[in-house]
């Protein structure tokens, strides 16, 4: 082994477990390596049960070239502790990290961990000329574009690279060596309670790489320097015939933005069509790319669902976010839907710095209207109060400017006057406690109503006991445990 590759859950957890989603980042600079003969190893700990001893172990038995640890803002802290406790055991390994938070902070992350360089955006090419550079002995990493190093007391910021003109000279992501039978993912229950849908098994891919928009709390775009590439539709059509002779029954289209080239999707309605192939899809997309004419094709091949980004039902806090929508848009989007029988899920952000209490009841108001157009769109959506706050963004940066953050902020440090979900900092004030109660309220009362309206108050009633009375004691004593 000459390259180890380690994904993290995401989760923060003493010992690694399981987790559903497959790391497709990983399987392409898999495929990428193998393919320019590179030993490779994946250490997927999502699905292995390996504390942070025994990756260390294995790292001092095998002693590769490099490991590459892959990472997000809220699983940082695993990979900054993995990375000290491997070069505790082995300290002539190269550790370099890679990924949206590693990308965004990348002088703050090598300046505090045990880290010796940094892939910034993407890492195919620059991970394979870093372990070129390392193998041969030359160790000239200033000729590696893309990459923040540490040299000494140092740290050299190399160039950034250009991105990959051609998506599809990457062939597709390496699965045989992961334990793919333990990525449990599945369409969502309001689509799975359609029982002419079976879509239990389903795999994720992606068409594109790339946004275009620039939403101000949002750091992928950083990445992608808001430039869009797409594979081919030959390309995706050939991936999911492998993934359907694996045993999927379901394809998760994983871009930041799917539907936001007209000409790309038509274009691979038309492909799916020439092969005769319809299978449930899922795909992410914005609400002023929802149209008739264009969803009418998709659902031709099988789309069944989609999930945009609505935040907020106030103009305001919409500008605020750079979200160049309106509430009548994403209205509008939500009849679409409807009308094609293809089921919305929204997500929407709560408590932002400028948000106040008739922001929130603006955001209320078109939950209902959404409601009655919809209510199955409701019911699947995710609510984050308190706005997570990732590094590189407008938000953050106006925060930090705002004094909001402590004199001496790290984000490889923890703070107690930072409050964080899931290790990711979240913005929160006096009137962000108020809201967040509200959200709270409305969401029961629409999964009541909701609960009422399929079964009857009697129904509804009966089936609320017998959810309680199925829990196990041990559900119980936890609960109580926490409220003391």
């Amino acid at each position: 082994m000459e390259v180890l590759l380690i994904s993290l859950p995401s989760r923060k957890e003493k010992e690694y477990k399981s987790n559903v989603a497959y790391p497709l980042g990983l399987g392409y600079l898999y495929t990428y390596l193998e393919s320019r003969g590179v030993a490779v190893g994946i250490l997927d700990l999502q699905t292995e049960a390996f504390s942070i001893t025994d990756v260390s172990r294995l790292v001092a038995k095998e002693k590769p070239v490099l490991v590459g640890i892959s990472f997000l803002t809220h699983n940082r802290f695993n990979a900054f502790q993995l990375a000290q406790k491997i070069k505790l055991v082995t300290p002539e390994v190269h550790i370099v990290f890679g990924g949206c938070h590693a990308t965004n902070a990348p002088i703050d992350t090598i300046a505090n961990t045990a880290a010796d360089s940094i892939v910034c955006g993407e890492g195919e090419v620059t991970l394979y000329e870093l372990y070129t550079e390392l193998a041969e002995g030359t160790g000239n990493l200033r000729r590696v574009q893309g990459i923040v190093y540490r040299d000494g007391k140092d740290i050299i910021i190399n160039p950034e690279r250009p991105l990959i003109k051609n998506l599809d000279s990457l062939g597709f992501p390496h699965r045989k060596s992961f334990r793919m039978e333990a990525y449990s993912l599945k369409m969502p229950e309001a689509i799975l309670k359609r029982q002419r849908y079976k879509s239990d098994n389903c795999a994720y891919i992606i068409t594109s790489r790339g946004c275009p928009f620039k939403c101000s709390f949002c750091s992928t775009s950083l990445i992608w320097k808001n430039k869009v590439r797409f594979h081919s539709a030959k390309h995706i059509v050939d991936e999911i015939e492998i993934l359907l002779k694996m045993g999927y029954n379901g394809i998760f289209i994983y871009d930041d933005f799917f539907t936001f080239d007209r000409r790309h999707v038509l274009s691979f309605c038309n492909e799916m069509k020439l092969r005769g192939l319809k299978i449930p899809l899922f795909c992410w997309g914005r609400v002023d790319s929802v149209t008739y004419d264009t969803f009418e094709k998709l659902k031709e091949v099988g789309l069944v669902g989609i999930s945009i980004g609505i935040e907020s039902g106030s103009q305001k806090i919409l500008d605020y976010f750079q979200k160049n929508q309106t509430p009548e848009i994403v209205l509008k989007a939500v009849k679409v839907l409807k009308d094609l029988d293809i089921v919305g899920k929204g997500s929407f952000i709560g408590g932002s710095p400028p948000e106040t209490l008739l922001d929130t009841y603006r955001t209320i108001r078109i939950i209902e209207r959404i409601y009655k157009i919809q209510p199955e769109f409701i019911a699947g959506s995710g609510y984050t109060i308190g706005l997570q706050i990732h590094p590189g963004t407008k938000i953050c940066d106006e925060l930090f400017k705002s004094n909001y953050f402590p004199k001496d902020f790290s984000w490889t440090k923890k703070y107690k006057e930072v409050y964080e979900r899931l290790g990711v900092p979240v913005y929160s004030s006096p009137s962000t406690k108020i809201i967040k109660f509200t959200y709270k309220i409305m969401r029961i009362v629409i999964e009541i109503r909701n609960g009422i309206r399929k079964k009857g108050f009697l129904g509804f009633f009966e089936n609320s006991i017998n959810r309680i009375l199925k829990q196990p004691k041990e559900y119980y004593a936890k609960r109580f445990k926490k409220s003391r």
